[in-house]
């Protein structure tokens, strides 16, 4: 399988091992925050012009200064749901993580985990074949990164 990404506007692909470790590090620790990053596995090279659809896809959004990342995944099916990543403890700052830079949205503050289980979630992602990793909480949400699905309470502060 082929891993292919766009970074700064441009599609690239990874195809051994060396390179998909340095593609996943480039999109974890090398990230603009106002720019996600499409991860598609594919039998053959990836681009806009493409007729294969990935099956899978898994939407990454970095930032190396703030020190956290955030993932949206979706089946590539009209009526399957969204996944966003899930941090029960968000930082107190929002790290700014862009879901869509066309329309200038943000990740939920509550989907910024940070970047060594941002990095490890995604090499999840590439070697189980592009489902959905399992090392990450994750809970319902949109294609803009906003979280969907209504939260319990985890503490008796906010239950009152």
């Amino acid at each position: 399988m082929i891993l292919n990404a766009v970074v700064d506007g441009q599609w690239r692909h990874a195809r051994t091992p060396a390179e998909v470790s340095a593609l996943l590090d480039q999109l974890v620790f090398g990230a603009d925050p106002r720019r996600p990053s499409d991860l598609l596995l594919t039998e053959a090279p990836f681009d806009d012009f493409s007729d294969e659809q990935p099956a899978q896809v898994c939407r990454v959004a970095a930032n190396p200064d703030a020190g956290f990342g955030a993932l949206l995944w979706y089946l590539n099916d009209a009526d399957s749901g969204f996944s966003v990543s899930y941090n029960p403890n968000p930082p107190l700052d929002d790290p700014w993580l862009a879901s869509d830079p066309d329309t200038a949205r943000y990740h939920d503050r509550f989907t910024a985990i940070p970047l060594d289980q941002t990095r490890a979630a995604l090499q999840e992602f590439v070697a189980g074949g592009g489902t959905r990793p399992s090392n990450i909480q994750w809970v319902a949400g949109d294609f803009y990164g906003r979280i969907t699905q209504v939260l319990a309470p985890t503490s008796s502060v906010h239950a009152a």
